[in-house]
This record gives C-alpha cells, structure tokens and sequence, in this order.
C-alpha cells in the first residue's frame, strides 16, 4: 500500500470508490430518486476536480488502483461551538478492503497532515447508526463533542461530531 496526493487524473477513481462506499453503507434496501442524485451530483469527477484543487486529497492505491482516500479542509468550524480546526470530511476505503489496516494507515496521516499545519483539532461528523465507524475512530482518539443533523430532501438524520485534540 501506497499513499499520495491525490491528483486530477485521479477524479474518476474517487467518484467511483465513493458512490460505492457511500451506497453500501448508507441504503440497504431500494435506492430512492433523492438519494440517487444526492451521490451523482455529490460524488461527481467534476466535483473531485474541484476538490482535489482545493482541498486536500491523500489517496491509498496498491498494484492494482486506488484503494481508499482521506479528504482534509483545513481551517474549518465544526457545527460545535468551540471545535475549529482540520475537517476530516472523507475517510473511504473500498468495502471488500475494509479491516486491513487502509483506513488506519489513512487516519494516522491525516492526524499528522492536520497537526503538521498546528491545527489544535481533527474533527469530523460520522452518521449516529454507523456505529462501525464511530468505533474506528474512537479506538483512534476521538471523542463525541456533540451532535449535528445531515438533511437530504427534508429528512434529518442524525450526526455525531468527533474530534481529537492535536495540540
């Protein structure tokens, strides 16, 4: 396992990994119009384009491709009072990949990317029923700061932030 940044060329593969990450953890049953264009708009190459121009993108890749990717803003407010710092607005890992230490690999930079530019916290916002997430990282050293809601065509879901202080 490799990890870079991420680069344009790199658009499609991450817009690919992340509708599928994306659907297999959050629809388990029939896949609805709303959520349908929530991901292709979402998870675009187009919008990766922009991201990767602005944001910073750290992908995973073996032999065979890209594996996973993290995305940092760094410099953001969380919705808690009080938690400013490094956004860790995407930690993807293909799911049949999952459990081989990619998204370990994968935290641990991001928490040394966001502490090497003196960001005082790594927060993020992680789904209340995905409870295998919310495990990673709090066996990773985050804690729950507080709560926030994802809103997609008029229904809330419920959010947890975490974050882990740097400093």
């Amino acid at each position: 396992m490799r990890l870079r940044p991420a680069r344009a060329c790199d658009a499609s593969c991450l817009a690919a990994l992340s509708v599928e990450v994306w659907l297999t953890t959050y629809i388990s049953r029939g896949l609805s119009k709303p959520f349908a264009e929530y991901v292709l708009d979402k998870f675009s190459p187009d919008s990766f384009a922009c991201a990767i121009a602005t944001d910073q993108l750290v992908l995973s890749e073996d032999d065979t491709g890209v594996t996973g990717y993290i995305r940092l803003k760094h410099g953001q407010s969380s919705p808690i009072a009080g938690c400013v710092g490094t956004e860790l607005a995407t930690l993807y890992i293909r799911p049949p990949l999952q459990g081989q230490g990619i998204g370990r690999a994968l935290l641990s930079h991001a928490v040394s990317l966001a502490a090497g530019r003196s960001s005082p916290v790594l927060w993020l916002t992680v789904n209340c029923e995905n409870q295998r997430a919310q495990g990673f990282y709090t066996a990773h050293g985050f804690s729950v700061a507080g709560r926030t809601q994802f809103v997609l065509d008029g229904q809330t879901y419920p959010n947890a932030v975490l974050r882990r202080d740097l400093s």
